[in-house]
């Protein structure tokens, strides 16, 4: 009877086995964890000066349940931005109670949040929310505390209704 004959391994061979496979393995499984999480959750950018965070994690198709959560939302289709992706901080929810000011001042639940300006910071004048008091079922009155923030005390934002909202946004930096 023969002996067997053994080849020995070449290094490319090693190569291959040792790193190329496990490495394509890896890029295999994340492949399919990224088209598994993307269902749920995406990434946004925040390119202005309105809110502190630049990053944040959008779990889709989440809804706010409190004053002081951040959503991801696409505005009506307005001057100034073509389906572009806001997030902003709710301020109002169902059955809270908008007021305006004569001088542009807009409260929530008479809790002042923000003051209108008057014209954007390209000279357009603005229009303050026309809305005023109880937000209806599935709306919210969205804001920052920035001064040059494009939210809802605008009426070319005004209220986001549920199916303008992308979803809840967690900053991460």
């Amino acid at each position: 009877m023969q002996k067997p004959i053994y080849r020995k391994e070449t290094f490319k061979e090693y190569i291959y086995k040792v790193l190329i496979n496990p490495i394509f393995l890896f890029f295999i499984l994340f492949c399919i964890a990224i088209l598994t999480i993307s269902k749920s959750y995406t990434l946004s950018f925040n390119l202005t000066e309105s809110l502190p965070n630049k990053v944040f994690l959008i779990k889709k198709h989440s809804l706010p349940k409190n004053r002081g959560d951040y959503i991801a939302f696409k505005p009506k289709n307005n001057r100034y931005y073509k389906n572009k992706t806001f997030v902003k901080i709710v301020g109002g929810l169902p059955n809270d109670t908008i007021t305006k000011y004569s001088n542009r001042n807009v409260s929530i639940n008479t809790e002042l949040l923000l003051k209108a300006k008057e014209k954007s910071l390209r000279g357009d004048v603005l229009e303050v929310i026309k809305f005023e008091g109880e937000i209806p079922a599935k709306n919210y009155f969205v804001y920052t505390s920035h001064k040059d923030s494009y939210d809802s005390r605008y009426e070319e934002i005004g209220l986001i209704h549920e199916n303008e909202i992308i979803g809840t946004a967690t900053p991460i930096f």
